[in-house]
């Protein structure tokens, strides 16, 4: 379940939902910086090349143009809340 942003021109803010398996989200780049907090779950993640397994309570800080990929394999059901800052929804770059 993915629900719309809250988004001002600083600052963008989204929670999101995921179910077990592999998801159909590729490896991307952001211009923005980007933290996102697990608040429950466990998911196999890329942050710059290196697999991490993340899971609840994790913060993941994500400094611009890092290719990563949070949400590769979902190992529990997790809910993530992300916030990016500034707010540009064209920053995001599939790679």
């Amino acid at each position: 379940m993915n629900n719309p942003a809250s988004r001002t021109d600083a600052v963008e803010v989204k929670y999101t939902e995921f179910d077990t398996g592999l998801t159909n989200h590729g490896l991307k780049t952001s211009a923005t910086y980007e933290c996102s907090i697990v608040i429950t779950g466990m998911a196999r993640a890329f942050i710059d090349g290196n697999e991490h397994i993340i899971e609840s309570g994790d913060y993941i800080a994500i400094q611009p143009n890092t290719p990563n990929n949070l949400v590769a394999e979902i190992l529990k059901p997790i809910k993530i809340i992300t916030i990016k800052a500034p707010c540009d929804p064209s920053a995001k770059q599939i790679i």
